[in-house]
């Protein structure tokens, strides 16, 4: 998880990222529209399929935060004069919503990162616990050897 993750951030560090200004370039408003045509009808395919969940709280979320994907898809690859119309309430609800799960997702990554550093750090404290008590249970076994062959020398000595 981690590597993918990074990978994914570095790519998004990486200059030559996605531009959506360059997304319709070079298209005429006929193949703009019936692309943008095809755009909300896969929202609305996902949309559907959330009629199928069958938890009311978490089919209402993955509506309202489709809804605000749609909305900001909207708002980007709409021009100026379709803008004007304004908004629905509703799509500016789902916007807010939307950008707010979207913070409160940074937020649980920031705090899985600091849960992983925590956890590497006590992996490492078990680990070199576990080695430094290998190492002290070989020096006793060598010692008792020691004072076995010690106290058998004597007794050979004694007899």
């Amino acid at each position: 998880m981690t590597e993918l993750l990074t990978k994914t951030i570095g790519e998004c560090a990486i200059s030559n990222t996605f531009n959506e200004s360059r997304l319709f370039q070079n298209k005429n408003d006929f193949e703009q529209s019936l692309l943008l045509e095809e755009i909300q009808d896969k929202f609305y395919n996902i949309s559907r399929i959330f009629d199928c969940i069958g938890c009311d709280k978490c089919r209402f979320n993955g509506k309202v935060q489709i809804k605000g994907l749609g909305t900001a898809m909207k708002i980007l690859f709409s021009n100026a004069h379709q803008l004007r119309k304004g908004l629905e309430k509703s799509e500016i609800i789902a916007l807010v919503h939307l950008m707010h799960k979207l913070s409160e997702s940074l937020g649980y990554y920031k705090a899985f990162l600091q849960i992983e550093k925590d956890q590497n750090f006590k992996k490492s404290l078990i680990k070199h616990t576990i080695s430094y008590f290998g190492v002290v249970l070989i020096f006793a076994v060598v010692k008792l050897h020691e004072m076995q062959q010690y106290k058998s020398q004597k007794l050979r000595e004694s007899e």
